[in-house]
């Protein structure tokens, strides 16, 4: 299956793709990111195509995990390298 773009609001990766992490609860759902600085959430029910976005960080490896509704994120920085987003609310960051 190929990820797609989720319309003009969620244009897809722009760059290569470092990391893809499937979601133990809900199996539909697919996080991807890499050097384009977004994780993007997939839905594998219709076609792979981007529901949401979650803005930050700049992955390098297999640096993404998921835990009830927490995603851990490695980035590729000097400051701020760990980021912790609320998957309830997508923009925040803890």
């Amino acid at each position: 299956m190929t990820l797609k773009a989720g319309g003009s609001k969620l244009p897809g990766h722009s760059n290569r793709i470092f990391a893809i992490k499937f979601d133990k609860k809900q199996e539909n759902i697919v996080y991807s990111s890499g050097w384009d600085d977004v994780v993007y959430v997939s839905d594998l029910r219709i076609g792979g195509q981007a529901v949401s976005m979650i803005p930050g960080p700049h992955v390098c490896g297999e640096s993404i995990d998921v835990v009830e509704n927490l995603l851990l994120a490695g980035s590729y920085r000097n400051q701020k390298n760990l980021l912790l987003f609320d998957l309830r609310n997508p923009i925040k960051v803890l």
